[in-house]
């Protein structure tokens, strides 16, 4: 795990950028900030209620991955080899490190247990009311939370390094100049 770290580091960087903006935005207290270690990274925080963590939870994935096509986008725009192996490192770290971690699911669980313990404390009324919305709120959220999971880190790893061998190939192969890539004038007409 350290030598991914050390390989992949603007995808911790930005995942752990993604969960602090997050906060800062649904207005959670921040503790501590690491955002990168040879070790460990995070983002320590007050305990939200269900819909703002799981929010925190998902803002990771979603900002990593679009990050990762935003660069993949710039790698079609650009001929110069180095600025590619640049575009290409970016992308794979980006995606990478864009799933949420074990710790991010626990505590999303976690949150929305204790938020419905809290709704159960009401009203016979109120009672009745969380016993039929808050199952499907919570099967909803935990299967997309899931969804995601299924793609974890030895999945993302493989995908990751077989996409990198396969668009090194097409670079230095010089498939990239097949119709299959015109793109590349579409984007830069973008850029």
């Amino acid at each position: 795990m350290l030598l991914e770290f050390l390989i992949f580091f603007p995808g911790v960087v930005l995942h752990e950028l993604s969960h602090y903006l997050s906060c800062v935005l649904l207005r959670v207290k921040v503790y501590r900030v690491k955002l990168y270690g040879l070790d460990e990274a995070y983002v320590e925080h007050e305990i939200p209620n269900s819909r703002r963590m799981v929010v925190i939870t998902l803002v990771p994935f979603l900002l990593n991955n679009l990050l990762s096509l935003f660069v993949i986008c710039l790698f079609f725009t650009t001929s110069l080899f180095w600025y590619r192996v640049l575009f290409v490192w970016l992308s794979f770290s980006f995606t990478y490190f864009s799933v949420p971690s074990d710790d991010d699911l626990k505590n999303s669980f976690r949150v929305m247990k204790r938020s419905f313990a809290k709704k159960m404390r009401g009203s016979v009324f109120a009672k009745i009311f969380w016993l039929l919305v808050f199952p499907v709120f919570y099967l909803i959220v935990a299967f997309l939370l899931q969804i995601i999971k299924l793609f974890s880190f030895k999945v993302v790893r493989v995908v990751l390094y077989v996409f990198m061998f396969v668009v090194f190939y097409l670079y230095f192969s010089g498939s990239f100049s097949l119709p299959l890539f015109q793109a590349q004038d579409f984007l830069r007409g973008m850029f």
